[in-house]
C-alpha cells in the first residue's frame, strides 16, 4: 500500500532520516530528534540496521546527535553498528557490540588509555616511559610484553604491535578521535561556509561527554591531550553560541554560554555573545546572557559586568 504522498509506509523512516540530514546541514537543532525518530521507525519495523545498510554515511553523521535524545533505538544502533568502541571522554569504557569489555583498573587499562590519547599510535618506548619511568629499558620491554599479553586475553586485536609502535586495531573507534575530526572540520569551514560548519560543531559537542579521562587527573601523559580537547570543545561551543546570537536564538545562546563557562570559567564567550545581541539592538537578550554568566561564575568569585556600556567597550576592544 502506498502512503498518500506516494511513499510506501516501510520507507517513511528514510524520508524522516533525509529530513534530519537536511536539518543538520542547515544547522537546525531539531536534526537529532528527527534522526532518532527515523531510527525508532526502523526498529518498530523489525529492521533496526536498515539506516546503516542503506544510508550509512548519513546515519553515522547523525548518530551521535540522535543518541543524545535518549531514545533507545539510536543507542542500540550505535552499539551494533560500531563493533568496538573506546570511550575516553567523560569516562573510560571499552565496548564490543554495545557490551562492556572488563579491562580492570590495572596497567592493561592504562596502556590502552595511553595509546588512545596519542591518536591510536604511540612508540613502545614512549609507553614504557609513561608506565614505568624508573625502569631500565630491558625490564620495561619485558613488562610491556606481559601487559600486552594480559590485554589481548580480554580484548584481542584492540592493541597490536607494529615494529616499535603500538597501534589500536583497525576496527576500534575512539570517541576522542571522532570528536577532533568533527571539531577540526567545523573550525576549518567556519570562516567560509558557516552553514556547513555548524552541523559539524554540533556533532562534536554531542561527542564530548566530559573531560578526557576524568579518573586520571594527575597522569602527565594525559595532560596535553586533555587541554587540547577542552580547547577544541570551547572553540566549537563558542562558534555555536555566537551563531545562535546572530540569528536571535536567546535560549540556545544561553545554553552554549553556560556550557562554555562550565568548561572554563575564565572564557569570555559571554562578552562576545552579549555584544552580538547588542549590535542587533537586543538589549534584553544581552542582559539575559550576562545574568546567566553571572549565575554560573558567582561561586568562582568572578565578576560579570551588567553595565552594557562597559560591555560594549570590552566587546569592541
Amino acid at each position: 500500500m502506498l502512503h498518500q504522498h506516494g511513499i510506501y509506509p516501510r520507507e517513511l523512516w528514510r524520508v524522516t532520516l533525509l529530513r534530519a540530514y537536511a536539518a543538520w546541514r542547515r544547522g537546525d537543532p531539531a536534526a537529532g530528534a528527527l534522526a532518532a525518530r527515523a531510527f525508532e521507525e526502523t526498529a518498530r519495523l523489525g529492521q533496526p540496521q536498515q539506516p546503516v545498510i542503506r544510508e550509512r554515511e548519513i546515519s553515522e553523521a547523525l548518530l551521535g546527535l540522535a543518541v543524545e535524545t535518549g531514545l533507545p533505538a539510536a543507542a542500540a544502533l550505535e552499539a551494533t553498528s560500531l563493533p568496538t568502541v573506546l570511550a575516553v571522554l567523560g569516562r573510560f569504557e571499552l565496548t564490543s557490540g554495545g557490551r562492556p569489555i572488563p579491562i580492570g583498573p590495572g596497567q592493561a587499562a592504562q596502556l590502552l588509555k595511553i595509546v588512545a590519547v596519542n591518536g591510536g599510535r604511540v612508540l613502545a618506548e614512549r609507553a614504557i616511559e609513561a608506565l614505568w619511568p624508573e625502569s631500565d629499558p630491558a625490564a620495561g620491554r619485558n613488562r610491556l610484553r606481559t601487559v600486552l599479553g594480559r590485554l589481548s586475553e580480554v580484548a584481542p586485536e584492540v592493541v597490536r604491535r607494529e615494529g616499535q609502535t603500538l597501534v589500536l586495531g583497525p576496527g576500534v573507534r575512539v570517541d576522542l578521535t571522532q570528536f577532533h575530526q568533527d571539531a577540526r572540520h567545523a573550525r576549518r569551514l567556519a570562516g567560509d561556509d558557516l552553514g556547513s560548519a555548524l552541523p559539524l560543531a554540533r556533532s562534536a559537542i554531542a561527542r564530548y561527554r566530559g573531560d578526557l579521562l576524568p579518573d586520571d587527573p594527575y597522569e602527565p601523559w594525559a595532560d596535553e591531550a586533555r587541554e587540547t580537547s577542552k580547547r577544541a570543545m570551547l572553540d566549537v561551543v563558542d562558534l555555536c553560541a555566537a551563531e545562535a546570537a546572530r540569528r536571535g536564538d536567546l535560549d540556545e545562546a544561553r545554553r552554549m554560554v553556560q556550557r562554555s563557562l562550565e568548561l572554563d570559567p575564565y572564557d569570555e564567550c559571554y562578552v562576545k555573545v552579549a555584544g552580538i545581541f547588542l549590535e542587533h539592538g537586543r538589549r534584553g537578550a544581552a542582559l539575559s546572557v550576562l545574568r546567566r554568566a553571572r549565575s554560573v561564575l558567582a561561586p568562582f568569585g568572578i565578576n560579570v559586568p551588567l553595565d552594557l556600556s562597559t560591555l560594549q567597550k570590552r566587546a569592541a576592544s
